[in-house]
């Protein structure tokens, strides 16, 4: 699989990416597109944008310097990933393009730019502390969190992490210029983490200041699984009045911080916070078989719709209280 990118004009190819108020069926006019990638399978591509420069990023094997790839990777096993960026101009060109790891897994799960010089990734490592993995790992995988510069040099990484394995994170920049970096833990209080777990794996929300530095964590989930597998089925998004709303794929029924009943195997479950992360209510959507949230979100992640997966069919509804 390659990364690729398709540009209907460059306002225009966000709109279509990422506004809930696209119509549906409209005709746009293809001016370009191209695609990176190397000999391997690059997955999970993600994409931000400001003024005139487009970074992408997602994950690449190991298969040395070929293709678009100017970089090797720190690890040597064919069955690991590293992160691999691509800085692009107006055209599509490769401006620069940099490989981010350890020597083990790693993966990105939310890239952003926060100012026309600085970018931030975050994800989850499976590294211990070696090549661009600096801090020693808590246990399993842990999230973890990267700086860059307008050149791809690294300000700064940062990891957070219990002792049984952590994983997913998604970015958000709150609007008091920390960050929120939603995952997914399935460990006690250990590490960085100082809220109990519930049962399985659980919804993990971190806090950080503009620096990485975390603030606070708090824990969601009930005696069963919340997923974080996938990037585009779970999400955080702080609202106008600073709270939170978050949410994913869950197996628990009324457990832990899980109020609402439960439909099926897996259903759709959101709730909403306090800015500190404390639960003010929750929600839970589905059927009777298998159901996800599908996110429609323009380019800062403003969430205002959610697609219900049941059954093969698709309702599409707003999220109730978001403001």
């Amino acid at each position: 699989m390659h990364f690729r990118t398709k540009a209907i004009s460059y306002n225009l190819v966000f709109l279509i990416l990422f506004l809930p108020n696209i119509i549906i069926g409209q005709n746009y006019t293809l001016i370009g597109d191209r695609a990176f990638g190397t000999l391997g399978g690059e997955t999970y591509p993600l994409l931000s944008k400001v003024n005139n420069r487009i970074i992408i990023g997602g994950n690449t094997p190991y298969t040395g310097i070929n293709g678009d790839r100017t970089e090797i990777s720190c690890s040597t096993n064919p069955s690991d990933f590293d992160v691999w960026i691509l800085m692009l101009d107006e055209s599509l060109n490769i401006a620069w393009d940099k490989t981010i790891g350890g020597l083990m897994r790693d993966e990105i799960h939310g890239l952003e730019f926060i100012s026309i010089d600085t970018i931030v990734l975050t994800g989850e490592t499976f590294s211990d502390s070696s090549c661009d993995i600096r801090a020693i790992s808590r246990g399993g995988s842990d999230l973890w969190f990267t700086m860059l510069d307008s050149s791809g040099n690294k300000l700064l990484v940062n990891r957070y992490g219990s002792s049984n394995g952590d994983k997913g994170g998604r970015l958000v920049r709150s609007s008091n210029k920390d960050y929120l970096i939603f995952g997914g833990s399935g460990g006690g209080i250990s590490g960085d983490k100082t809220t109990p777990g519930y049962g399985g794996m659980d919804f993990w929300l971190v806090k950080t200041d503009s620096i990485g530095n975390k603030l606070w964590d708090q824990t969601y989930g009930g005696v069963s699984n919340e997923s974080t597998i996938f990037q585009n089925d779970y999400f955080v998004q702080e609202c106008s009045n600073s709270t939170l709303i978050l949410g994913g794929r869950t197996m628990s029924f009324q457990s832990g911080t899980i109020t609402a009943s439960g439909y099926g195997l897996w259903d759709a479950w959101i709730t909403k916070t306090d800015n500190l992360g404390n639960q003010l209510w929750d929600k839970m959507y589905g059927g009777n078989g298998t159901d996800a949230f599908c996110i429609v979100s323009n380019y800062q992640m403003v969430l205002s719709f959610l697609v219900l997966q049941a059954l093969n069919l698709e309702v599409l509804f707003p999220i109730p209280d978001v403001i």
